[in-house]
């Protein structure tokens, strides 16, 4: 399992290069990134290129298809001949932001999903990644094995408890993935939680969990196998030392070494469980 880099920053490039993390996902939305980070990353790195409709989502707002597919070429042109690039269909999310969405909604959206990932494949050639959702009926999962896409999106919903995202991840790869004959590369979207990657095959994932310091005064380490959540307030009343002054750089290495450690973990662990389903 691959653990991509999210809202990446040039000052720790040396930090990713030590901890031996190559691959990096970037957003259409973020110039800053692809102006003055993608430069810097090397022949052997891949990233994966995110319309961030879900944030836009959350601000009620929509993307244009052609604008989004026009920036994926542009930037295809430039770097596809040095980095490997795959590029994340535009995918609809079924419902307002603030609701849960009814059956026909979902699949309303997972329909659309396909034909807009139908559209960008036929008008703009490029290495295309469908996107499938938690609640979207498996038969659109099949249709896209079944029509060749080598890299899936998987996208558990965050707003459930892991033990039934772990359930529906589990009848995603064991009952589809898994006994399809050709293999196929699976992204987690936003799903770092130790007690689900460990079941679960996956070949790449990424999440924001290694942000948490600076954004929630928190942290975590992976000690005696277990991921463990430390808060920073509860140290300084225990140990008086104030985490939250120690220096930003600090702070990134130790998240990373720490997400390093789990992810090594968790690939030693699935080859001992006979869990590797693409390497």
């Amino acid at each position: 399992m691959r653990y991509v880099i999210a809202w990446a920053k040039n000052n720790a490039m040396h930090l990713y290069k030590k901890y031996w993390f190559t691959n990096f996902l970037i957003t259409q939305l973020d110039k800053n990134s692809i102006k003055t980070f993608l430069p810097l990353l090397w022949e052997w790195d891949s990233i994966i290129v995110d319309s961030w409709a879900f944030t836009v989502w959350t601000k009620w707002k929509q993307l244009d298809i052609d604008e989004y597919a026009r920036f994926c070429m542009q930037l295809h042109a430039q770097y596809g001949n040095k980095l490997e690039i795959y590029y994340v269909n535009l995918d609809v999310i079924p419902w307002e932001f603030w609701r849960r969405p009814t059956s026909q909604e979902i699949e309303d959206s997972a329909r659309e999903s396909y034909e807009r990932f139908h559209y960008l494949q036929k008008k703009y050639p490029i290495k295309r990644m469908p996107v499938f959702h938690q609640h979207e009926r498996f038969e659109w999962l099949q249709k896209y094995i079944d029509e060749w896409v080598d890299y899936i999106w998987i996208s558990p919903a965050n707003d459930l408890r892991p033990a039934e995202r772990l359930a529906r991840l589990k009848m995603v790869f064991h009952k589809y993935l898994i006994p399809s004959w050709k293999k196929i590369r699976t992204h987690g979207f936003w799903i770092t939680t130790y007690s689900v990657i460990k079941d679960i095959p996956f070949f790449s994932c990424d999440s924001t969990s290694r942000l948490s310091w600076w954004r929630f005064n928190s942290y975590f380490r992976f000690y005696n196998w277990k991921r463990e959540s430390c808060n920073a307030q509860a140290i300084r009343k225990k140990l008086w030392i104030d985490l939250a002054k120690l220096p930003t750089l600090w702070k990134r290495e130790y998240n990373l070494r720490e997400i390093s450690k789990m992810i090594k973990y968790v690939n030693t662990l699935q080859k001992v469980k006979n869990l590797t389903y693409y390497e």
